[in-house]
This record gives C-alpha cells, sequence and structure tokens, in this order.
C-alpha cells in the first residue's frame, strides 16, 4: 500500500512522488492498487478531475497534506484579462477570442461574487453578464462539432469589468469519478459545467469533509430552457455511498440526489449526514424514480433554497421537467416508485429560510411509496 505526493506547483514529472519531498505534479500516470493512498499538497490547483480505477478491495483514498487551503479541482478554465476578449461588429457583445473544444455551461465572474446570465438565443444579449454559445445542448445530444463560439454582452472590455473569469466546460460530465472503493477527504470541487460526482452505480465510495461549489448550469433541454448539474448524484443505483461533513455551496440542481433511468437498479445503504448546504435551485436532497432501501439525510444544515446562480435572472419558477410547478425545495420527492423493503429516513436537519418553492415538495400518488418515507424530526426556521 503506497502512499504518492502531489503537488502542481513543486512536483516534477521525474520525481518518484513517494515523499513529500519529491512531489509529483499531477496523478495521471500512476498505476495505482488496492489500498493506496494519494495526498495533493494542500494550497494547490487542478485543471483536471481525479479518475479513480475501479479496483477489489481496500480502497483507493484521496486527501491532501500540508498547511493552508484544501487542495482545488476546477471543471473550469480562465479567461481573466483583456486579452482573451474581441469586440464584434454589435455595441457591447464581446467574443471569446479563443477557440473552445468544449461546450460552455457557467460563467463565474471575481471568484464566485457574480454569475453570468445565460442568454438562450444571440438577440437575447442585451445586459451586463449576459452570454450565449452557438453549441448549447450538444454535449447532451452527443453532437459532434469542432469549436465552440462563447459571447458575452459588457458595456467594456469584459477584462476590465471583471477581476476574474471563470467558463466552466461540461468536461468529462463529473469532476470526481469512482465506481467503486473509493474514498475523497478534504478536496475542494469548483466549477463543474455539470455534476461534482455523477456516476452510475456506485459503490462503497465515500466523500468526507469535501467542498462542492458552483456546480452545473449545462443546457439539458434547448426547446424548453432547461439546465442541470447536482452536488452528488448516484444514477441508477448504488450501494455504500457515504457523503459526510461535507459543505455544498451554489448548486444549479441538488445538492444530493438519487434517481435513475428505465434501466435503475437499486439505491441501497446511501448516506448523506452532517453537511452544510446552501444555495441550491432545486433541492438539497432530491429522491426520483425508485425508492431505495436504507437511505439517510441526518443532521444536514440545508438553507437557500431555490436561490444562487440558478435564478440568476431565471423567471420564478425557473424553467424544470415539471414547469410551471415550482422548483427550490429543502426535500423534492417525485416517481417514487415503491421497493421491497425500501425505506427513506429524513430526520435531524435543520431548513432554514424561506424558500422559492417548499420545505417539502412531493409528487407521488402511490401510497405503497409514500409509507416508505419518513420525514420526522426536522427543524424549520
Amino acid at each position: 500500500m503506497a502512499i504518492y505526493y502531489i503537488d502542481a506547483t513543486l512536483g516534477k514529472d521525474s520525481n518518484d512522488g513517494l515523499t513529500p519531498t519529491s512531489p509529483l505534479k499531477n496523478q495521471d500516470n500512476l498505476e495505482l492498487q488496492p489500498g493506496d493512498t494519494v495526498l495533493f499538497k494542500k494550497g494547490t490547483s487542478y485543471r483536471t478531475g481525479i479518475k479513480s480505477p475501479s479496483l477489489e478491495g481496500d480502497p483507493i483514498t484521496y486527501s491532501s497534506y500540508g498547511e493552508g487551503a484544501p487542495p482545488v479541482f476546477y471543471g473550469s478554465k480562465n479567461f481573466s484579462g483583456c486579452g482573451y476578449w474581441k469586440q464584434t461588429d454589435t455595441k457591447n457583445i464581446w467574443k471569446l477570442d479563443v477557440l473552445l473544444d468544449d461546450e460552455p455551461c457557467n460563467l463565474i465572474f471575481n471568484h464566485g461574487k457574480d454569475f453570468g446570465k445565460l442568454a438562450w438565443s444571440f438577440s437575447e444579449l442585451n445586459s451586463q453578464g449576459k452570454w450565449w454559445s452557438n453549441v448549447f445542448g450538444k454535449r447532451v445530444k452527443r453532437e459532434s462539432f469542432e469549436t465552440a463560439d462563447l459571447f458575452l454582452y459588457s458595456c467594456d472590455n469584459p477584462g476590465l469589468i471583471y477581476k476574474d473569469i471563470e467558463i466552466a466546460l461540461f468536461g468529462t460530465k463529473s469532476i470526481l469519478q469512482a465506481f467503486k472503493n473509493t474514498v475523497f477527504d478534504g478536496l475542494h470541487i469548483l466549477n463543474s459545467g455539470v455534476h461534482g460526482f455523477g456516476i452510475t452505480r456506485p459503490e462503497n465510495v465515500l466523500f468526507n469533509n469535501c467542498i462542492f461549489e458552483n456546480i452545473g448550469g449545462c443546457v439539458w433541454d434547448l426547446s424548453r430552457k432547461i439546465r442541470y448539474g447536482n452536488g452528488v448524484e448516484c444514477w441508477d443505483g448504488g450501494k455504500n455511498v457515504t457523503v459526510s461533513n461535507c459543505e455544498f455551496k451554489n448548486i444549479f440542481d441538488s445538492c444530493f440526489t438519487t434517481q435513475g433511468s428505465s434501466n435503475m437498479e437499486l439505491h441501497e445503504n446511501i448516506s448523506c449526514i452532517n453537511c452544510s448546504m446552501k444555495k441550491y435551485g432545486m433541492a438539497a436532497f432530491e429522491i426520483r424514480d425508485r425508492i431505495g432501501k436504507s437511505i439517510l439525510f441526518e443532521n444536514n444544515f440545508c438553507t437557500d433554497a431555490g436561490y444562487g446562480f440558478a435564478l440568476n435572472d431565471e423567471p420564478v419558477p425557473r424553467y424544470s421537467e415539471i414547469y410551471p410547478e415550482p422548483m427550490g425545495h429543502h426535500i423534492f420527492i417525485w416517481r417514487g416508485i415503491p421497493t421491497d423493503e425500501g425505506h427513506i429516513e429524513i430526520r435531524n436537519n435543520t431548513f432554514r429560510g424561506k424558500p422559492t418553492g417548499q420545505v417539502v415538495y412531493t409528487r407521488i400518488d402511490s401510497l405503497s411509496a409514500a409509507s416508505q418515507i419518513s420525514i420526522h424530526d426536522n427543524i424549520i426556521d
């Protein structure tokens, strides 16, 4: 069981990575084995995500070492400075003077103090911060394109108006990827175009003391004006997944969700406990489709449901699959199908502030499904 040290600033590809004084620059070429640990230097940042190998046996752990802020994993590229932007023939409309090879999903200004306002057509570029791209929705539909153009309305060069400009991209869809036997501890996941973690049937995966911030914004349906993106999503099933002591800030849809397709298998032993959740467009906890077995949402602090960049220049209610029904709930339960021994427990959470939707919003017609969901001992203030 080896321990590897990664330092994006001082690391070298020629180092062995086995001590803090001989760190690697990144983890890309490591041939990890069960029980190995990868430690990233605190205070460093990475423009790639983490894709953990699927191995049997002891989990692979990704954590940090040293002092300072948690290591940051970006799903965005930085385009700060006047040189990245070119004025078009249309007044106040600037074009990114770089050919993107991926679909842009969100614009983050000044380290998250402000966000771009998505325009659904070029003609809607009519106020500061509005942006538009010619490739909206193509990655979701798996349509090919060579380059993506991006236009931004700004009263002056965006590099002068904003000190920092990040463009979140579709990328690998999830910044963290792990199908089984993985621990993520003390990492900062920032500016994902789609999900922080969104994997099909994960098994034995733990998230502890992680930060998920500015997640989502990808166009899901251009004609219906729907965007999406979740903090942690277990898709089509999963087993033994725990999210503990994590922080979620500015999540486009849901901080934590179990959901799936017509091929959905059972979600079993899935827990979200002791987390802080703030500014989420859809819900802190979203239960969709099949009712899982031993699902727990406990001791979480949830506030500002429906706010954040998900409501940036959007109507209320915001566009969604169930529009014009509301979005922005602390708990959102819909399309629930009962399961043998299914049970979801939502207890001892604090739900603060007036949501744009409701504290708990359900769309379940089946009494048998509703009986498998227990909501009790929560604080609403």
